[in-house]
């Protein structure tokens, strides 16, 4: 599935394919907490409102500037600098 694959889908079915990708991490903007995953060749913001419980909206992407918020989530040590 690419990108305007993903768009095209319910809000289920895009769940459901966030669901089968790869979470890399979150963080709160607001009133949402907004957890990051990669689907393959692009990547896709899910926020969720903590108070509704529920997802208010998917935000696909593929420009990586867009990473910026989840770099310090990312260990680069090796188990060697340990």
């Amino acid at each position: 599935m690419d990108i305007y694959d993903f768009m095209e889908l319910s809000k289920n079915d895009r769940a459901e394919a966030v669901w089968q990708g790869k979470f890399l991490g979150d963080r709160i903007d607001g009133k949402y907490r907004v957890q990051l995953y990669s689907l393959g060749s692009f990547h896709v913001e899910v926020y969720y409102n903590q108070v509704s419980n529920e997802i208010a909206r998917f935000h696909p992407f593929k420009f990586l500037h867009k990473l910026v918020p989840y770099l310090q989530q990312i260990d680069l040590e090796t188990p060697d600098q340990q």
